[in-house]
Parts: structure tokens; sequence; C-alpha cells
């Protein structure tokens, strides 16, 4: 049986969603084979429209790299509550897509992925980049916050198998 695993992670919204697909190699050693974001903002859809074509985009990706591993943010407190609900509803899509297509399920705080990239928990999306540019350099060639997030989510998840076998 293979150690290796390959993660898709999720920067999960309703209008723009960033993704990366990271593989890891008998929890050891990883890689990072493609990033990028699937972008919805035509506001004139519905809210349903957006997150069924998101999802629809998703599923492609999982069909095309085959993840075992699905990543995604927990939800935390938003100021704006329809902006939440709507992330929300978004979040479960995924969430029954991935147990659709047979994927483990990891969430992470948000507090949780800057402590383990940044190593503060607390750190501003400046410190993030920085860290996921230091850990990737070169191949890293986009400014997205969605985007960094989503590698960002993935790291996080490659840290924790880790330490914790």
């Amino acid at each position: 049986m293979s150690n290796n695993i390959c993660v898709l992670s999720i920067d999960i919204g309703y209008a723009i969603i960033g993704w990366s697909i990271i593989n890891i190699y008998n929890r050891v050693d990883y890689s990072l084979v493609k990033y990028g974001c699937i972008e919805n903002s035509n506001i004139s859809d519905s809210i349903e429209s957006r997150i069924y074509s998101n999802i629809i985009e998703i599923e492609l990706l999982i069909d095309k790299y085959k993840p075992n591993h699905l990543v995604i943010e927990s939800l935390f407190f938003f100021k704006n509550k329809k902006t939440a609900i709507d992330v929300a509803q978004s979040r479960g899509a995924l969430l029954f897509l991935g147990k659709k297509k047979n994927l483990q399920i990891y969430s992470y705080t948000p507090l949780k992925v800057k402590n383990v990239i940044t190593g503060y928990g607390k750190s501003t999306k400046k410190d993030v980049h920085k860290s996921i540019k230091e850990i990737f350099g070169d191949k890293v060639n986009t400014k997205q916050d969605d985007i960094i997030d989503a590698i960002a989510i993935g790291m996080c998840h490659f840290k924790e198998i880790i330490y914790k076998n």
C-alpha cells in the first residue's frame, strides 16, 4: 500500500475559490502540483447557481487530479451575516461533494493555518504570503490571496500529518 497522499485544498467562497493540489510522499516530503482559482463573480446569478457552478468546477478538479484528501478551512466569525450564510452554503455543498467522491475530509481554522505556516496565529495575509514564498520559491507565482490561502491550508495539512505520525 502506498503512503502517498494527494491533497486538494480549498479556500472556500462563492465568488472566488482558491485551490491547490499538493502531493505528499511517504508522509515526509511534498510537491505543489498545481494551483488556481475559480471565479464566479456574476452577481446577477443566484447564490444557488453560483454554488452549483463552483461545485461542478471542483468536481472536474477531483476527477482530473484524483485527490484522496480534501482540506478546507473551518468557518469562522463573519461580520456580514449574509456573506457567512452564503459561504456556509458553499462549504456544505463542497463537503457533500467530498463525501460523494469518497475523499477523507479535514478542516483547519484560520488561526491554526496561520500558526502552522507562520508560527503566529494572528499573522497577516502578508506574513502568510511571505511564508508560502519561502516554502515554494518560484513555484508559487501569484499574489492572489485566495490561492495563497488554499496553498497554506494544504501545507498546514502536510505539517499536521508529519507531526501527528
